[in-house]
């Protein structure tokens, strides 16, 4: 009687369990993350900056749990804050997704004059990237929100 309820037992747990060994084809969908397409697009846009800039990183907004980052501006610009100490062009890029499966995001340019260049830019979900750019002298920040231009 034992060997027949383990063999029961046994032949239910390979019922629920499914016998294939080949993998699930289905992946669950979440039309919020950025496709491959999207990522690969935006690492390409992030790397074309200027010759002899400095890259000073990136935040990724949405990042962390549940979906973001404690993101405190003034910690993100410190690489900056030093390039203008040392007058050193440099580039730093905040970027997240933007619900859709692209990409939405920020790159601030310290320029060799001191000058300052905010570029806002999207990636949709198949890779095509459109920017915005705008030339500043001073930035401001808000809690929770990449730098923008102060004087524009």
């Amino acid at each position: 009687m034992k060997a027949i309820v383990t063999l029961l037992v046994i032949g239910m747990l390979a019922a629920a369990c499914g016998t294939s060994s080949a993998p699930s084809t289905t992946e669950p969908e979440d039309p919020g993350m950025p496709t491959e397409v999207a990522l690969a697009a935006n690492e390409v846009f992030l790397v074309e900056m200027p010759a002899g800039y400095a890259d000073c990183g990136a935040t990724v907004l949405t990042s962390g749990w549940p979906t973001t980052t404690a993101f405190n501006p003034d910690t993100s610009l410190s690489c900056l804050n030093a390039a203008i100490e040392s007058g050193t062009p440099s580039q730093y890029a905040y970027w997240g997704r933007d619900g859709t499966g692209g990409i939405s995001g920020s790159v601030v340019r310290l320029k060799e004059d001191a000058s300052l260049t905010v570029i806002d830019y999207h990636v949709d979900s198949e890779g095509n990237v459109s920017s915005t750019s705008q030339d500043c002298h001073e930035l401001k920040t808000d809690v929770m929100q990449p730098p923008v231009c102060a004087d524009g």
